[in-house]
């Protein structure tokens, strides 16, 4: 067995940072073959967390400009239907050619994304979706507005499956599961808040046409500022594919039995999309025509949405990490939630104008946070099979499917339906969800199970191994005036930290590591003397 200290294979001349060692496999039992630990392991993680942060920042911004450019033409819709003089149907057939695209385009992006730099992916999905966002509103014709927001459906499914690789790629654990829900929620959410409060004064001075030119511009903006900082940022993280035990491209195969379960997660994955989408969409129409106030004031009451949409998210995150480690249960719980919240509203029938708006603001921030379970944690599990990028890109692909046959559905339904019919309906597909979520939340444990297990049980392997080598052979460890002196200050930074969040006992643990690795470089360096 051999421990490799330092960056990659050990060389004949171990330099500087690297040390060889052999060890008998009595020592580390049934450990892997090849563990590897960095003398900077201390300092890496902290550093790693910092650039960590910064890509997360980078990609949400990416995402918030994605939705700027895909989002405006909902909040628009109204002002579309009243000066072109088409009817709601006609108007809406653009949202939902643009979401089978994005659905198609899903799988596209998603496929190419296990190939290709992702980086490039979304470069290229930006300068489309700008160039579609400027060219929108200089043509009038329905069909030529359908065509081309077709296209930029396809442009922003080039956003989302290489985000996730990147993220998958340079973080795991907790910091993916921050990054993720800071992307999808903070990312989403945050955009949605900043067209409902800027459309409306936008239209009110230049019209609704300059909404897109501004979401074009933001969009080639973003395009530049991504090629330039995301090399550098990327440049700063590791890869931890190896560390995953994926880095030598040896996947396994999936089985008969993992199709059919993704199979129906992605049911589940349409249902919540309908909500979600079908709602998100429609909202600022049913405000106007339920409660007769003008547009401007109707795409003002979607605010809440993607406010309810973050707390919601950003719950859903807590919960699974600390409670409910099931994606599918969690979602199932969730989805009982939202089939509450739609059944108030259909109770309401348009008698109170904030209680309606809470209730559809509540519905989709449930879908919301199912939308974090199965499109941004559901992916992770698939780094065995080396289908990470693809999976996410189906899986979100789903929830276009669902979005495209709700925002069509929901408009022939109300030439001839009330909005109270309506609501019913989304409480019926919310509970089918909870049913289907529920029922298949037993297959999935065992299915991410046998990860977590194997997971657990290489870390605990490389723990072990760890402390073993720093017993038998710390002193050995070579360092530098600059290495001992952020080994002392990350000493006194973990020691503040702790002593006011920690037990005594999860204190000593803690810094303890640290301590010892101070005091003996403070050795190493006198002995050098």
């Amino acid at each position: 067995m051999k421990l490799h200290l330092g960056r990659g294979a050990c060389p004949t001349d171990a330099g500087e940072n690297n040390l060889c060692r052999e060890l008998s496999p009595a020592s580390v039992g049934r450990a892997e073959k090849f563990v590897f630990v960095s003398e900077r392991e201390i300092f890496m993680k902290t550093d790693n967390k910092r650039y960590i942060r910064l890509l997360a920042v980078l990609c949400m911004i990416v995402y918030f400009v994605s939705y700027l450019t895909r989002i405006n033409y909902s909040a628009v819709l109204v002002e579309i239907v009243n000066s072109r003089g088409i009817s709601k149907t006609e108007a809406s057939l653009a949202v939902t050619a643009s979401a089978l695209s994005y659905g198609i385009g899903q799988l596209v992006s998603g496929y190419f994304g296990d190939r290709i730099k992702p980086h490039r992916i979304v470069f290229a999905g930006l300068l489309c979706t700008a160039a579609m966002n400027f060219i929108l509103p200089l043509f009038a014709s329905t069909a030529a507005t359908v065509a081309i927001w077709t296209i930029n459906g396809f442009a922003q499914a080039m956003m989302w499956p290489p985000i996730v690789k990147i993220l998958t790629a340079k973080t795991e654990g907790a910091d993916y599961q921050k990054a993720t829900v800071m992307v999808s929620s903070w990312g989403s959410s945050g955009a949605t808040i900043f067209v409902y409060l800027v459309s409306p004064l936008i239209i009110h001075s230049m019209g609704w046409k300059a909404v897109f030119f501004f979401a074009s511009t933001a969009a080639l903006l973003m395009s530049a500022a991504w090629m330039i900082l995301f090399p550098r940022v990327n440049g700063k993280l590791e890869d931890i594919s190896v560390l995953r035990g994926c880095g030598d491209r040896k996947y396994e195969k999936m089985t008969g039995r993992t199709a059919v379960l993704i199979a129906l997660v992605m049911i589940a994955i349409v249902i919540h999309g309908s909500l979600r989408d079908g709602i998100t969409t429609w909202m600022p129409t049913y405000v106007s025509e339920t409660f007769n106030l003008k547009s401007e004031i109707s795409i003002l009451s979607g605010i809440l949405l993607p406010v309810f949409s973050i707390i919601c998210s950003q719950l859903t995150s807590f919960v699974n990490r600390r409670f409910v480690g099931n994606i599918m249960l969690n979602s199932g719980i969730i989805f009982v939630l939202a089939a509450l919240s739609s059944t108030l509203l259909a109770l309401l029938g348009g008698k109170s104008a904030p209680a309606s708006i809470v209730a559809l603001a509540l519905t989709t921030g449930c879908m919301y946070g199912i939308n974090y379970l199965l499109t941004c944690l559901a992916p992770v599990f698939f780094v065995k099979y080396g289908k990470v990028s693809f999976i996410s890109g189906l899986l979100n692909s789903c929830t276009y499917v669902g979005s495209a046959v709700s925002t069509y559905g929901i408009a022939l339904l109300t030439n001839d339906k009330s909005w109270s019919y309506i609501a019913g309906i989304w409480a019926v597909t919310a509970l089918a969800g909870a049913v289907l979520s529920l029922a298949i939340s037993a297959a999935w444990g065992k299915f991410t199970g046998k990860s977590k297990a194997k997971k657990k049980k290489k870390r605990a392997a490389v723990r072990e191994i760890s402390s073993r080598t720093a017993a038998l052979d710390l002193t050995r460890i070579r360092t530098s005036a600059r290495g001992f002196s952020k080994s002392v200050r990350f000493f006194c930074f973990r020691r503040r930290f702790t002593i006011f969040t920690q037990s005594p006992a999860a204190i000593g643990r803690r810094i303890m590591p640290d301590a010892m690795h101070a005091v003996l470089q403070v050795r190493r360096r006198f002995r050098m003397r």
